[in-house]
This record gives structure tokens, sequence and C-alpha cells, in this order.
């Protein structure tokens, strides 16, 4: 594979790295720069469903793995690993908010973001006793197992639900 990338890389060089990491500042005299947008383009799906396609949406925010982040007109071009939590996404000042196991987003230039997710479910769909009950069982496995993998599913399991029973108390 490294071989491979050396071959591309001689043949066209690759994209410069960015050093700036904040979106461009209004240039004086106006009140935005001539590429501001003012709605986020919106595309979020799954697997089995489409959520968003380039919708227009005021803002979103996601869990990164580094933390909950939100996504604004302008955003600056970012791609973030998700972790499990609740996406948000506002319509015309009504927030909609989305449980996701994971995922990742990717914030373009010019207000694109993508969205992609293994599942989303609305909080409305979260059942906090069943995913305290899955929780307990998924510990109670993670502790007793005497497989490595049958231990790390469990405790990714556990994780997952955590954050279920998190969300469903945002709901």
């Amino acid at each position: 594979m490294l071989r491979s990338l050396s071959r591309l890389a001689a043949v066209r060089p690759l994209a410069r790295v960015q050093a700036r990491s904040f979106a461009e500042e209004p240039r004086s005299g106006s009140s935005a720069s001539s590429s501001s947008s003012s709605a986020v383009r919106l595309t979020f799906a799954t697997p089995y469903d489409v959520v968003a396609n380039k919708e227009s949406v005021e803002w979103v925010t996601v869990p990164g793995s580094e933390g909950v982040f939100g996504i604004y007109p302008d955003h600056v071009p970012t791609i973030s690993e998700l972790r499990p939590g609740v996406v948000s996404v506002s319509r015309k000042g009504v927030v909609t908010k989305y449980f996701i196991a994971g995922g990742f987003a990717i914030v373009r230039k010019g207000s694109t973001v993508s969205i992609s997710a293994p599942e989303a479910v609305p909080l409305a769909y979260l059942d906090a006793n069943a995913a305290k009950q899955a929780l307990d069982e998924s510990l109670r496995i993670a502790s007793t197992s005497s497989s490595a993998e049958d231990k790390a599913a469990a405790e990714i399991a556990a994780s997952v639900h955590q954050a279920i029973i998190h969300a469903a108390g945002e709901a």
C-alpha cells in the first residue's frame, strides 16, 4: 500500500495541507465574505435511510470523538469520527434530535456537511428502561466472559447503552 501511495505522489502531488484551522473573518467594510453562506447544506444517511438529502438547515451538532461540536454556516472544513450520542438538526427554528451509535461527519468548504452513521433513531423512539436492562447484561458479560472478543463486544455494547440512557434523558 505504501509503495502505491509513493507512486501516486510521484505522479500527482498530494493536496496542500491547510495552515489555518479557523473560519475566515468577514472583510472590513462588509458584513460577510463573498463566499459566506446563510445555511448548512446537510446530507445525513444510514445504510437503511436518508434523514436529510442536501437539505438546507440552520445548524447541526454532532458527538465528535473529542466532544460535541456545532456546525454552522462557514464552518472550517473538518473530518470527525463520531461516538455514540445525539445529532441535533435545526430546521426553521425546530430542533430534531437523533441518536446515533457512531459514524463520521465531514464538513466541506461552502457549508456542506455529510453525516454517515450505522443507525439514526429519533430520540422519541428510545426506551431508557430497555437500555438499562441491556446495559446490565452487557456489564455482566464483560465481567464474567473468559473470551477477550466477548469482553470487547460487551464493553462496546455497554458504552452504546450508556449513551442511549443519556440521550433518552434529552427526549
